[in-house]
């Protein structure tokens, strides 16, 4: 009776403090709107129009109903500020409202960026930031078109590369991974298991620091099938799901490498301590909290590092340790 009660009482907490969120949410962005609307259009004041606008929007997909990172964020501003500045100063729209972008204020910047000879992936990014600014501020979309309609189809600045020119790998540039690694060990020993993974595993930089190596190994039958090599008979596989998407097969001498970054390894006997910490409880192990102590805030905080024993081992009991 008293767990049903307890049970029927916290679930409109947890309801309550949803909708607060949401309320402050709307009250925010309400505010935002009005002190937006309080500039009238052709305000000299662009920068204060820019800014109320990314924080209307920014934190927003510009498709789907979902968040962005952070780099995207930060990315997204420092080109909103810059394409407006170089427009008013590097064309002849000196005084253009960021509320009413024109398909010929895109056309004079694509020009510009010509001229800084940058390349055809970066203009690409560029021009999706800008149909992005287009869906805040309700223009039309033919205002921003492909890369192929300002340079022609036949203009490298039209296409992305997707093949790489040169190598750009360690080996090409004559660095022998073996004679680095103990100096990366001494400077950050994480980085150097990220020089590993990359080595054995074959991950790109984004996803050897992002992959969490307890929530990695999967076996080969939860993979997706499409995924799994015919005449493949490892056992398990390494889920990139952390920087990137897919799944990944490892051989044996790549498991060890796994395992190396989940803090089994000669680098450092903590490392990825903090990843190991997260995902010990969904892989069925029990917190064994060190000795608490209260904070300055009378909050009471257990002690870093706490250890982890099996969930079949019994009752968990409070130990303070050695």
């Amino acid at each position: 009776m008293t767990g049903t009660m307890t049970r029927a009482r916290a679930r409109p907490r947890a309801q309550g403090r949803k909708y607060v969120y949401e309320a402050h949410e709307r009250g925010r962005n309400a505010d935002l709107r009005r002190q937006l609307d309080a500039l009238e259009p052709g305000n000299r004041d662009y920068k204060q129009v820019i800014k109320l606008i990314l924080k209307l929007n920014n934190a927003n997909h510009a498709v789907k109903h979902k968040g962005v990172s952070f780099k995207t964020r930060h990315e997204r501003k420092i080109f909103f500020d810059a394409f407006f500045y170089d427009l008013r100063r590097e064309t002849i729209y000196r005084n253009i409202e960021p509320r009413r972008l024109k398909e010929d204020h895109v056309e004079a910047m694509t020009l510009v960026w010509e001229a800084r000879d940058l390349s055809a992936g970066t203009i690409a990014n560029y021009l999706s930031y800008l149909r992005t600014w287009c869906q805040w501020t309700n223009r039309p979309p033919e205002t921003v078109r492909d890369a192929a309609y300002y340079f022609g189809e036949d203009s490298p600045l039209a296409h992305r590369r997707q093949v790489a020119e040169y190598d750009h790998s360690w080996i090409a540039a004559g660095i022998d991974h073996a004679d680095v690694l103990p100096r990366i060990v001494e400077i950050c020993p994480y980085v150097a298991i990220q020089t590993e993974f990359s080595l054995e595993l074959a991950f790109r930089p984004k996803e050897a620091r992002c992959v969490r190596p307890h929530e990695a190994v999967i076996p080969i039958s939860d993979a997706i099938v499409d995924d799994i090599p015919e005449g493949c008979e490892a056992t398990h596989c390494v889920r990139v799901q952390h920087g990137t998407k897919g799944d990944r097969v490892f051989t044996e001498g790549q498991h060890g490498a796994l395992l190396l970054g989940a803090g089994q390894g000669r680098h450092h006997p903590q490392a990825c301590r903090h990843q190991r910490s997260r995902a010990a409880p969904r892989a069925g192990w029990r917190r064994v909290p060190g000795r608490r102590r209260r904070a300055a805030s009378g909050a009471r905080r257990g002690r870093p590092g706490s250890r982890y024993r099996p969930q079949s081992a019994g009752r968990c009991r409070q130990t303070a340790r050695a």
